[in-house]
């Protein structure tokens, strides 16, 4: 039984081998929101190491009291500039209660950002954020970049909102390198990790 006992994980007998461990997630990057700032570049992340990566946002709100958007827009890779030109192809679908329960649809051809989130997370102690992105092929230049995306905000107001949303950024020849994340108004606090998952 020469080399199979030592794959298996503590049984001498070398009936239960260990899964191969090629492949996971490789953190790539940790980004910070501890002040007002009217927007956060996540930038030189995306490369040709991995072809998907995920970016988990959370401890999130924004300077406001009211209803606001979270969304992203992406940075090229050819100048480092931010697309803001329509060039998001995007559906979102969830349910929000603000007193009363409500869904929550929205679709657009030529949107100007991927919106991922209806109502942030606001300046208030008791309020809750998070989000997960999963970015397919940003660096492709020969097919639109898909995103998807997994919203949840809880906070004082009285709001719960939950949300799944896609986007194709029908750029397909531009290269993407990174995201910049938004609101309507200033981003006040946040942490954000971004994963590349290991190719197999």
């Amino acid at each position: 039984m020469s080399g199979i006992i030592g794959d298996n994980l503590g049984r001498s007998s070398g009936l239960v081998k260990s899964a191969s461990v090629s492949a996971g997630l490789t953190l790539i990057d940790t980004s910070t929101v501890s002040s007002s700032v009217a927007n956060l570049s996540i930038d030189n992340i995306f490369t040709s190491t991995y072809d998907v990566y995920i970016i988990y946002g959370y401890a999130l709100y924004v300077n406001s009291t009211a209803q606001q958007p979270m969304a992203f827009r992406y940075i090229k890779e050819s100048d480092g500039s931010v697309d803001s030109g329509g060039n998001y192809e995007m559906i979102r679908h969830g349910i929000v209660r603000t007193g009363s329960t409500s869904a929550i649809d929205d679709a657009s051809t030529s949107a100007d950002w991927h919106k991922f989130g209806d109502y942030a997370g606001i300046s208030d102690a008791t309020t809750n954020t998070a989000f997960n992105i999963t970015f397919f092929n940003p660096q492709s230049t020969s097919d639109e970049k898909i995103s998807i995306a997994q919203f949840m905000s809880k906070g004082a107001s009285g709001y719960i909102d939950l949300e799944h949303s896609g986007c194709s950024y029908n750029q397909d020849s531009t290269a993407v390198r990174g995201i910049q994340l938004l609101s309507n108004v200033n981003l006040e606090g946040g942490t954000f990790k971004t994963y590349g998952i290991t190719k197999t």
